[in-house]
């Protein structure tokens, strides 16, 4: 499932500053991170997996959610939580002039 999302504005995301119609691995990167955060609530541990260029940027960032906020975390019950969280894998698409097109679950490798 691939979901098109409204694209934050690049000049906003990275300062407001462009001077070039293409970005760089570094600017797409960046937006990549910033539009996760946006998105998804109580990100952390993010981690770039990889970036691709071809006609647009493939961005592949993985996290980790949070979800031990506002919770107990004491004894077993932090433990259990620790035990429960699993890394999330996303693949976000930037166009070449630092449009967020979207994003969607990264593929497994088959290694």
């Amino acid at each position: 499932l691939f979901f098109k999302l409204r694209s934050i504005n690049l000049k906003k995301c990275l300062g407001g500053k462009m001077t070039t119609d293409t970005i760089s691995f570094k600017q797409a990167t960046e937006l990549a991170k910033k539009n996760l955060t946006d998105l998804v609530e109580n990100v952390k541990n993010i981690t770039v997996e990889g970036v691709e260029h071809t006609n647009k940027y493939e961005v592949t960032l993985s996290y980790t959610i949070d979800s031990n906020s506002g919770r107990d975390n004491s004894g077993l019950s932090s433990l259990a939580q620790i035990m429960g969280q699993r890394r999330e894998k996303k693949l976000f698409n930037i166009s070449e002039d630092g449009t967020f097109l979207g994003f969607k679950d990264a593929k497994k490798s088959d290694s």
